[in-house]
């Protein structure tokens, strides 16, 4: 009734629509303030769960100030990012993909961190830095959604820190390290610990935010992203049409000129790249050195190659006249 009634006030004194989502959006931040009040009472009156809740707090605070000052090694494609961007993929047989973690071990996930990490190490190559001895670190997403919560609305989304073993020249053996330190990671609860630091970002008032944006766009504390979405089992059509590819995009971060979003629909895998152009001036380059080390692996794993038809099957009378 109240709220009511100064909407009317401010209609009959003729504020604009601005002071209106002005006031509707202190309404929202009140209401949410008396919410997390409640819940701050309710968690008091519970020493032990509050004791839990500032121990997660803890660790996930000293996880995140151990990923900010971890030092990532200089790359040419880190750096200040523009307003440019340039997308290029590629696209794979996932069935070779598959075949890859079969024959070698370890999930489909590795074997495509081990590809852009090899084609990493090659593109530094090209640039005259030597990438022996050298571990990148690519921020990879993670779904942190809990069985029960399928059908909720929203994403649950949380970060892993996760090692591109570059400076190791054994393909085989650089599979096998991303396959271990990924495997260590989902083991360690980084990803639960970065959940709950948003959860704690999400409570603090505008005022003590800004200093956290101002450290965002002073540049992430990663040389990449790399993130991995299943897409469609199955074929799509539009109009009779079929849709031959997806090609995913994940965003650049301040300071972080060379993304990758992995993607699989039907039986393919599409790695988009997004690119500033102003770092990386050679996309190209980065989409072949993608292609040569899944050949690598691919080869390595004895995996054969598959041809696959491009062109229509015609109908069967067609077929039987010319057969």
């Amino acid at each position: 009734m109240v709220y009511v009634r100064l909407l009317l006030n401010a209609v009959q004194f003729g504020f604009g629509p601005d002071w209106l989502i002005f006031w509707r959006g202190a309404v929202d931040g009140f209401g949410s303030l008396v919410r997390e009040g409640r819940a701050l009472v309710n968690l008091l009156s519970k020493p032990d769960q509050a004791l839990d809740e500032l121990r997660r707090t803890g660790d996930a605070v000293g996880e995140v100030l151990r990923v900010l000052l971890e030092r990532v090694p200089p790359t040419p494609f880190n750096g200040h990012v523009s307003i440019l961007r340039r997308v290029l993929w590629t696209t794979f047989d996932l069935n070779h993909v598959k075949g890859i973690k079969n024959r070698l071990g370890g999930t489909v996930n590795d074997v495509i961190l081990a590809t852009i990490a090899t084609a990493l190490r090659g593109y530094l190559q090209e640039h005259g830095v030597q990438p022996d001895g050298m571990e990148l670190r690519a921020m990879v997403p993670v779904n942190v959604r809990a069985a029960s919560e399928g059908g909720a609305l929203g994403n649950r989304i949380s970060m892993m820190a996760a090692p591109l073993p570059v400076g190791i020249h054994d393909p085989l053996e650089r599979l096998r390290q991303v396959r271990a330190a990924m495997g260590a990671l989902k083991g360690s609860g980084q990803p639960a610990r970065m959940t709950r630091m948003l959860e704690v970002v999400e409570l603090l008032p505008p005022f003590l935010q800004r200093p956290l944006a101002w450290l965002n766009f002073q540049g992430a504390p990663v040389n990449t992203v790399c993130t991995n979405v299943p897409g469609p089992p199955v074929s799509l059509y539009a109009q009779g049409k079929r849709l031959e590819t997806l090609v995913p995009i994940v965003p650049l971060a301040q300071g972080v000129g060379l993304a990758f979003a992995i993607l699989s629909y039907a039986d393919t895998i599409t790695i988009g790249v997004n690119a500033d152009p102003a770092l990386v001036p050679d996309g190209d380059l980065v989409v072949d050195l993608l292609r040569e080390a899944h050949e690598e692996l691919r080869a390595l794993a004895g995996v054969e190659q598959i041809t696959i038809r491009t062109s229509p099957v015609p109908p069967e009378r067609v077929r039987r006249r010319t057969g």
